[in-house]
């Protein structure tokens, strides 16, 4: 429907997000946490491509908790943990980004860490909702939206394609999540997980 509405797509915010509790497989076929926050943005921008001028992906510093295997990028993790499981979804992001800048060059991609921020994630969880509602120094969601909307507007030439962004401000990741063999690895795995490959 998208390619059908719109010639032109100026900027394309991948931010949909989840962390599930126990492990799920998707109608797909694939483990939740890294079908929702990888896989279908993946998918989008990719069926996108040809129209858009931006692309914006929601990542995290729980990339550090990674353990991404391009051979099963959708599958069930072993010993099943819901951060490792985000965390590995989050490291996708940053690989994708990265990838997405070197295949192309003339879309621009970046990623952002917004921060622990206020909301109701993670909600199937009684004690992490309750702390994720009352913990204090947790962000706004205005203030955890602040780096998405600068990365929305601020001018091309002023930012990095495939950086990795915290508080409007180039940041460097973990290197497992710029690896440039993994990255390309992970993405033609992704592109035959969703049928482009």
């Amino acid at each position: 429907q998208l390619t059908v509405e719109y010639d032109r797509i100026d900027v394309l915010a991948n931010n949909a997000g989840a962390l599930v509790v126990r492990p799920v497989t998707t109608a797909d076929g694939f483990e939740l946490t890294m079908q929702t926050n990888h896989l279908a943005p993946f998918l989008l921008t990719s069926l996108l491509r040809d129209r858009v001028s931006r692309v914006v992906t929601t990542a995290s510093g729980a990339h550090r908790w990674g353990s991404l295997d391009a051979a099963n990028v959708g599958g069930a993790l072993h010993r099943y943990r819901s951060m490792r499981a985000y965390g590995t979804s989050k490291q996708a992001n940053i690989l994708f980004t990265v990838e997405a800048a070197r295949r192309w060059p003339d879309v621009l991609s970046v990623a952002f860490h917004p921060g622990a921020v206020r909301t109701r994630f993670w909600g199937d969880n009684r004690v992490v909702a309750w702390g994720m509602r009352y913990s204090p120094g947790l962000r706004s969601p205005a203030k955890g939206a602040e780096t998405l909307v600068w990365l929305a507007s601020t001018p091309a030439e002023r930012l990095t394609s495939g950086g990795y962004y915290l508080d409007c401000t180039l940041r460097r990741p973990l290197g497992k999540a710029t690896d440039p063999v993994l990255a390309a690895g992970l993405w033609d795995a992704s592109a035959a997980a969703v049928g482009l490959g």
